[in-house]
């Protein structure tokens, strides 16, 4: 999971350090892999001021700058935006510098005038859309201070390795909720908001009027939300979308396609939209594929599916693979002008499947794996449509539709203050108990059993089930460095060490200190080593246990002597130039009972 700084401060408020922020998460159970600058290509840009131009003797549409940019030299820049002018506060890129898109800025020559440096565009930059001129910026600002600096672009990226039981935490909104609980000042989590543009709204036509949804498997389907807006105008995103994007990895595609990839990171619901005009009579039936199908996705790829897995289709035919990804025959394109909105809760377990078997990992399908918020469906698809009406120029349908046949029961848990402090080692009081769970949105009761709190878990905590899990939230937000560490109060008993090792222990210690050296050989020996070293017919040592499945012939039997591995240790060590040898083994011997 990947967040920035800035967007956790549309959320919350905190003035922390970012090492402080990523060592708290990491102490709070989220674990911080790294903590990464952003914009530092905008520390090679400087404010600069344009002291003179001409035009370009060789190209009418270039323009022949002298740049003053705070080096202690002024700079010939040659510029082809049509809005640069003398006196202009500008971008300037020096030499070096290398920008967005791995594009290095080099001294060279422009139509025969040399040219050292690059004034920049805001789409150059990565700030905004604006590529016909160059950046216009404020005249109060200090020539030479880099562009960072001067526009105040600090920014901070947060790369977070979440274990599986944390999909609260697969969001933006999940990683502030944390930091609003470890927050040193009481910090207040400032959620978006959930409502539809009134002035977007057409009251003249109901979804219900277009659309129609029927979950058939309720159980891989509890819950499916969709809304509709027509006048949809697709085209690039606005800058601020794409940047939030492409800070985490994203790769921007369409101002609508952007809007539910950003609400899924946001608030951790994935979504999708469907190209109203391309789905059979305006219908939404969540059902099983039924019959081995082949489905082309998204992706131009052709999967064949299987009966068992979830499929998302219009009245004629698939339209997408239920929480992993849609279809081709579906997709959202620059003509599309009417948009369905899917906001869903899926089976984990059926998705996982499903995409397992299928090879296809998406974000969506990382999400719906671990679970999702059963009760966040509607708010993320009314923030979607919201945006899109926003974004896209686009009319809101009146109404939304959601079939919820299988509803979330809240998950209710008996908490025992003594035996959780036991369990932590821990003297909290019930109302400091209480204080911590609330501030990660747990609702918490006063029971009417003394030293009891009834508690009940959020939708979005999948993972808490029983006390035990209560107890970890405590742990992990009290702080584990602030539990002291206890010892058994039961007096350890030693037990006496057995006088046979005691005995090896020491004769070890004597020999070595006579200047020996122990060996240690394998305990198979071959079956001839008997003969060898001249054991006598009824010598006992004769009685060895053959092995069944023996390495080598010379790895036969059980040794029921030490003296040959010593004497193949000795050999070994004369052959390789060694004649000093003073040599011991302690070991175990093996007698068979019988030599059949």
């Amino acid at each position: 999971m990947k967040v920035s700084l800035r967007w956790l401060n549309e959320y919350i408020q905190v003035d922390l350090d970012p090492a402080v922020i990523a060592d708290k998460l990491t102490m709070a159970g989220l674990e911080v892999d790294s903590v990464e600058r952003l914009y530092d290509y905008l520390d090679q840009v400087v404010v600069a001021r344009v002291t003179s131009t001409r035009k370009h003797p060789n190209a009418d549409k270039l323009t022949c700058c002298v740049v003053d940019a705070g080096q202690g030299e002024d700079l010939e820049i040659v510029c082809g935006a049509p809005n640069v002018r003398e006196g202009m506060t500008v971008a300037c890129a020096l030499v070096g510098a290398e920008l967005p898109g791995e594009f290095k800025i080099k001294k060279n020559k422009i139509r025969g005038e040399v040219s050292r440096g690059m004034l920049c565009s805001g789409a150059e930059l990565r700030l905004d859309a604006d590529a016909a001129g160059i950046l216009d910026l404020d005249s109060s600002l200090e020539v030479g201070t880099p562009l960072r600096k001067a526009l105040n672009m600090s920014d901070w990226l947060f790369e977070i390795d979440l274990t599986p039981n944390r999909p609260d935490c697969l969001s933006a909104i999940g990683v502030a909720r944390e930091i609003a609980a470890f927050a040193e000042v009481n910090a207040t989590l400032t959620p978006p908001v959930y409502e539809l543009p009134d002035e977007r709204i057409d009251r003249s036509r109901a979804i219900t009027d277009f659309a129609r949804v029927d979950i058939l498997d309720p159980d891989l389907c509890p819950r499916y939300s969709a809304g509709m807006l027509v006048d949809v105008k697709v085209g690039p995103s606005p800058m601020w979308l794409q940047q939030k994007l492409e800070s985490v990895g994203l790769t921007p595609v369409n101002n609508v396609v952007d809007i539910t990839n950003f609400v899924m990171l946001e608030t951790g619901q994935p979504l999708h939209a469907f190209d109203y005009d391309f789905l059979a009579q305006g219908r939404i039936e969540v059902k099983k594929a039924g019959s081995p199908i082949s489905f082309v996705t998204l992706d131009s790829k052709e999967h064949k599916l299987e009966p068992e897995m979830l499929m998302i289709c219009d009245g004629e035919r698939p339209v997408a693979l239920a929480g992993v990804m849609g279809g081709e025959n579906s997709e959202i394109t620059d003509t599309t002008t009417r948009v369905l909105i899917e906001s869903a809760h899926f089976n984990h377990i059926s998705v996982r499947r499903t995409a397992k078997r299928t090879g296809i990992a998406t974000d969506a399908s990382h999400r719906f794996e671990r679970g999702v918020d059963p009760e966040g469906t509607v708010n993320a698809m009314v923030r979607t449509m919201a945006l899109i009406a926003e974004t896209c120029g686009a009319t809101i349908i009146d109404g939304l539709i959601d079939e919820y046949p299988k509803k979330h029961d809240p998950v209710e848990i008996d908490l025992d203050i003594r035996a959780l402090n036991i369990r932590l080692g821990t003297d909290l009081t019930r109302d400091a108990i209480a204080d911590i769970l609330e501030s990660v949105e747990f609702k918490v009761e006063t029971s009417d059993m003394e030293g009891r709190l009834k508690v009940t878990a959020p939708s979005f905590r999948v993972d808490v089930q029983r006390p035990e899990d209560l107890s970890e939230e405590v742990a992990r937000i009290w702080g584990y460095n602030n539990i002291l560490t206890t010892f058994p109060e039961v007096p350890a008993k030693g037990k006496p060490v057995n006088s046979g090792i005691t005995f090896r222990t020491q004769l070890r210690k004597a020999l070595t200190g006579f200047g020996m050296t122990e060996a240690v050989n394998y305990s198979f020996i071959s079956h001839e080593s008997g003969d060898r070293i001249g054991l006598g017919e009824g010598d006992d040592r004769r009685l060895v246990q053959t092995i069944l499945n023996p390495i080598s012939e010379d790895m036969s039997v059980l040794r029921a002597s030490l003296i040959p591995g010593l004497l193949e240790t000795a050999r070994r060590n004369i052959s390789n130039q060694s004649d000093t040898l003073k040599l011991f083994e302690v070991g175990k011997v093996f007698f068979a009972k019988s030599t059949t």
